[in-house]
């Protein structure tokens, strides 16, 4: 257990390695304080022709779709590295998709993760636009303070 999380989802691990279980999905139930003050850069968007939630983020350099939203029939052959904010490298699958989204439409190639925080995250990739009316999602609490 880490000291004040109370939903028994938090393991502390080796050193300072500490897994969060419920998060992001049940963070806010669970007694950890999760209120996101920073607004996020949110949109709507198709995926498929699927309606989609679609996070801007300058700090990514891919394009990332939820797994469940896209058909097998879609993936590749391929694993796409990706190196995280922390450093650590985690493979995932490609997949190209049809998206239309604000600043751009027309099939890519994306990476595949089964649970990201929006259902489509734009990095800074080839072809994308840099869009300044994205509106802001002010009610966003996917993030963790002070664990």
């Amino acid at each position: 257990m880490v000291p004040g999380h109370t939903c028994g989802g938090v393991e502390q691990k080796l050193g300072t390695e500490v897994e969060l279980k419920c998060a992001p999905v049940l963070a806010g139930a669970c007694g950890i304080s999760c209120r996101m003050n920073t607004k996020m850069p949110v949109t709507d968007g198709k995926l498929e022709g699927k309606d989609v939630t679609v996070l801007r983020d300058t700090g990514c350099s891919t394009i990332v779709l939820k797994r469940k939203l896209v058909s097998d029939d879609r993936l590749s052959d391929k694993m796409i590295v990706c190196v995280m904010i922390d450093g650590a490298a985690k493979s995932y699958p490609e997949a190209t998709a049809d998206i239309e989204i604000q600043c751009m439409s027309g099939t890519v190639n994306a990476v595949c993760m089964d649970k990201p925080l929006y259902d489509v995250i734009v990095g800074i990739v080839e072809g994308i636009n840099e869009v300044v009316d994205v509106q802001v999602d002010s009610k966003s609490n996917s993030g963790v303070e002070d664990m």
